[in-house]
């Protein structure tokens, strides 16, 4: 296990904690580490495609949404419904909040709808006690809007 990273270790253990790896798969992993990268590991003792290997790389292992345009962050918030992160806009280098369906309910009509019928609505209201609301965007399967520029 040479020159495993405190990173990669991590990484593997929440693909366990996620159930993206099993125990025993895992431990095959670790076995090879001294002779591959954690991602070619994952990928010829894991059980993993590469492919998925890259997505879970980029996701922060499915936690995060991976969305085009956007440098997704930290998780904000979350409820029932949503969860929002802070992200940059690459094309505009600004700071928004983004809220996305969870992924449960991307596939629930009525919750879908209702997600964008709220992100409809506080684009049309304008208030200072409210968020102005940029844009709604459906990208792959996660449907969000990103909130206006916002500071902490």
């Amino acid at each position: 296990m040479a020159d495993t990273s405190a990173e990669d270790l991590a990484f593997l253990a929440l693909l366990v904690h996620r159930g993206e790896v099993d125990r025993e798969a895992a431990e095959g992993v670790m076995a090879t580490l001294g002779e591959d990268g954690l991602d070619e590991a994952l990928a010829t003792r894991g059980g993993l495609e590469r492919e998925r290997v890259v997505w879970l790389r980029a996701t922060a292992g499915g936690v995060r949404p991976l969305l085009p345009g956007y440098d997704v962050g930290v998780l904000l918030g979350e409820g029932g419904q949503a969860r929002v992160y802070e992200a940059r806009e690459e094309a505009t280098g600004l700071t928004v909040a983004l809220k996305t369906l969870r992924p449960s309910l991307r596939s629930d009509a009525a919750a879908v709808s209702s997600f964008i019928e709220e992100g409809k609505l506080l684009r049309r209201l304008d208030h200072p006690g409210i968020v102005k609301v940029l844009r709604i965007v459906k990208a792959g399967d996660c449907l969000m809007y990103s909130n206006q520029t916002w500071h902490r």
